[in-house]
């Protein structure tokens, strides 16, 4: 990924809508984000969060009621300047949900449309295409119909025809989402591996977690139209900046608490009694705060152990995962859930211990992510 000034600036970026009920929604909330070039970004949040629409608003597709887009060393929207290039001229590519080829023309020709929508040359346009097809290994399949090709050969039609129309920005909008969970593995990683080999940008959307971590670079959270928390999928997943993050990123155990204090150490009082967690662990300096662990951050015996922060509990459920066991277990009335790797289980029912690190704890605000649009 290369460094450097950004190749895509979105400064202060508004867009709202009026529902037919008349109540206004604020889909894009003065959303400002540089993304570099050759960056994977992902968009991620649940249905309704903004995402596309922002997507859409880097497209032409939609128009922003405020703010600037610019790509490369160009300036494509300004509400100010009162300026917005026309879609076809920003010179994108895009992949939809659907893939959108052609049933009734074959690959090549799925890939020469664009091109002859913008009246481009058939001797510079047949170049183009040749040179993708060899770079994606697809000239085999050229002369077939999308209905002869697997998922994997549709998506790199698709990805071909996008290629074709710039090999700089590919915008994705849920490309994966119609296709059933093993496929969507597969595909996955043809992609992360095209775009590693080709370097082009891509800007993708999706509310698939598992997508996200696997793809990005960088995962921008949106929740009620704004940037919720940005940064690398690692960063996201073990220091979420909210409840709402932490929830939606993975799987969390959420304690409710009271924050008592904050330095050196933090105190939290809770329903398991009194927690100390480092300082550099709270995120929030509300009063009633959340206590969040990851469940494969705890450790489950069937005898007690010398940790502080140790429970006696009871197995209420368990699931065999294939890499692990997971359990729920019933804590003076609190429901905790546990990922253990080793191949031992304990039946429901059965008494255990439970216990975690001190530095494996976080404390977050509850900062809930709605749906806009």
């Amino acid at each position: 990924m290369a460094g450097g000034s950004p190749y895509i600036r979105l400064s202060n970026v508004q867009k709202h809508f009026v529902r037919r009920n008349g109540t206004p929604v604020r889909a894009i909330d003065d959303i400002s984000l540089d993304i570099r070039k050759g960056e994977f970004l992902v968009l991620l949040g649940p249905s309704g969060c903004g995402k596309t629409s922002l997507l859409r608003c880097i497209a032409g597709l939609e128009t922003p009621d405020s703010g600037s887009v610019a790509i490369g060393e160009r300036t494509v929207f300004d509400s100010t300047a009162r300026i917005n290039i026309a879609p076809e001229k920003r010179r994108i590519g895009m992949m939809f949900q659907s893939y959108a080829l052609w049933p009734h023309m074959t690959a090549y020709e799925n890939i020469q449309f664009p091109l002859q929508m913008r009246g481009v040359d058939k001797t510079d346009a047949a170049d183009k295409i040749r040179n993708v097809l060899t770079m994606m290994h697809i000239s085999d399949i050229a002369q077939q119909h999308p209905g002869q090709l697997s998922g994997g050969q549709q998506q790199r039609i698709a990805l071909a025809r996008a290629l074709v129309c710039s090999d700089d920005l590919i915008l994705f909008d849920e490309p994966l989402s119609n296709v059933d969970a093993k496929v969507r593995e597969h595909l996955r990683f043809e992609l992360s591996l095209m775009q590693k080999k080709l370097g082009f940008t891509a800007i993708y959307v999706t509310h698939d977690q598992d997508e996200a971590m696997a793809l990005a670079d960088r995962i921008v959270v949106l929740g009620n139209g704004r940037i919720a928390q940005c940064g690398k999928p690692q960063d996201i997943y073990l220091h979420p900046a909210s409840m709402r993050v932490a929830e939606f990123v993975g799987s969390a155990n959420f304690l409710k608490g009271t924050l008592l204090s904050t330095a050196p150490v933090a105190r939290v009082r809770t329903a398991l009694g009194e927690l100390t967690v480092p300082g550099e662990q709270v995120k929030s300096s509300q009063r009633d705060i959340v206590v969040m662990s990851r469940p494969e951050r705890w450790s489950i015996s069937a005898t007690p152990s010398e940790a502080n922060n140790g429970w006696r509990g009871r197995v209420s459920a368990v699931a065999f995962m294939g890499t692990h066991n997971e359990y729920l277990v019933d804590i003076g009335g609190q429901q905790l859930r546990v990922r253990d790797q080793r191949p031992q289980s304990f039946d429901v029912g059965t008494e255990v211990w439970c216990w975690i690190r001190s530095t494996d704890l976080q404390v977050l605000g509850d900062d809930r992510i709605e749906r806009v649009a």
